[in-house]
């Protein structure tokens, strides 16, 4: 090779080796923040919906169970058998349903750590005072309407908790007698006070998911202006 092959040569792998350090670099430049920082808001407000819409099925299936414990209470005693089989599916689908929202929620709230870490972490680079101070502003108020969110998505499932006990009760009571008196026991004696508890939760829940909501179009439109605001 000729001397200006050599030197030629120098060249092309210097420029490679500094093309791959600026990819390398990328990550760590504004631009690389806040590209990852737009990744983690989107996942958080996935994650954050996706809570509430497990909470809704909840209410729900909760909804059907109270349905086939009526169901039960008006059979004949051809269908005592089949409205007993029902009631108990019904209790099972929402029991495995709460423990869905359950974990929902705790992913959420994981999510919702990284997320603010890291949101924290691109204040603190922000060179200018006041985008800065702007940007911190945002930060504090969508933690607190965060907590709000996680708060209110931990009560409504713990709303369920009562009433998806006295619904198994009854599935047990009537697994150890299953007749027409059995029954007529539970419609006069017992189905008063559940339809009232019953009432109370879906009223309870109601409350607090129209609360949850608020709370999480608040989320959405801080981190609207976050993602919009200048760096």
């Amino acid at each position: 090779m000729n001397r200006f092959g050599r030197i030629f040569a120098k060249i092309s792998r210097l420029a490679l080796v500094g093309l791959a350090c600026g990819c390398m670099a990328l990550a760590t430049t504004p631009l690389g923040a806040q590209k990852k920082n737009n990744k983690e808001a989107d996942k958080f407000r996935a994650q954050g919906e996706q809570a509430r819409v497990a909470i809704e099925k909840a209410r729900d299936q909760l909804q059907k169970t109270v349905e086939a414990y009526d169901a039960l209470l008006g059979a004949t005693d051809k269908k005592l058998q089949s409205s007993h089989k029902k009631l108990a599916s019904e209790v099972e689908k929402t029991e495995k349903v709460v423990e869905t929202s359950r974990k929902q929620v705790s992913a959420f709230q994981e999510t919702a750590k990284t997320f603010f870490v890291l949101w924290e972490e691109g204040v603190g680079s922000i060179s200018t005072a006041s985008i800065q101070e702007a940007s911190k502003k945002r930060l504090e108020a969508a933690r607190a309407a965060f907590e709000s969110m996680a708060e209110n998505l931990t009560a409504a499932r713990e709303a369920y908790e009562p009433l998806i006990g006295s619904l198994r009760e009854q599935v047990t009571l009537t697994s150890q007698d299953l007749s027409a008196e059995t029954v007529a026991l539970l419609r006069e004696d017992v189905a008063p006070e559940l339809h009232a508890k019953a009432d109370e939760v879906f009223a309870s829940i109601e409350r607090i998911l129209s609360k949850e909501k608020a709370s999480e179009d608040e989320v959405n439109q801080i981190l609207d202006e976050e993602q919009g605001a200048p760096e």
